[in-house]
């Protein structure tokens, strides 16, 4: 039986930032477990957290995570708010690949299909993009393959 999450991170609404937060340079990621991915999360957060978040999926996995590509959020009054909801936007368009059922913790896990690898290759910004947040260099040398 999966774990619910708590109310505040129920479903992709409400989410625990501030007003201040969503003006927030955002990023959305693509987080493989395992090289070749066996599943990719589909998460969201600030830039300054990015790497913070990298860390956290690394000692809740049993598979060393690989970051696959990102999706920078950095134009706009509501960053964070434009990277959720395209975040919500992806987990429903891959719902027949999710791991678990919305709403529950973990629901930001997919089978690492073709289909998916071919979509992030196609919308995600290259990695060297991360030079532009903190620590580029444990992000790029730690939870990225070398080419």
């Amino acid at each position: 039986m999966a774990a619910t999450a708590p109310a505040a991170h129920a479903g992709i609404y409400p989410r625990p930032y501030s007003r201040k937060d969503y003006r927030k340079a955002g990023v959305l990621y693509f987080v493989g477990a395992g090289s070749p991915p066996e599943a990719i999360n589909i998460g969201v957060t600030t830039s300054q957290r990015l790497l913070g978040r990298l860390r956290a999926i690394h000692r809740t996995n049993h598979r060393d995570p690989v970051l696959l590509g990102i999706v920078p959020f950095t134009y706009g009054q509501t960053l964070m708010m434009d990277a959720e909801r395209y975040q919500a936007e992806l987990h429903e368009h891959f719902a027949s690949i999710q791991l678990r059922k919305p709403g529950t913790i973990g629901a930001g896990w997919f089978e690492a299909t073709p289909v998916l690898l071919e979509f992030i290759a196609t919308v995600a910004d290259p990695l060297s993009s991360v030079e532009k947040f903190p620590n580029p260099e444990e992000i790029l040398t730690v939870y990225c393959l070398s080419p």
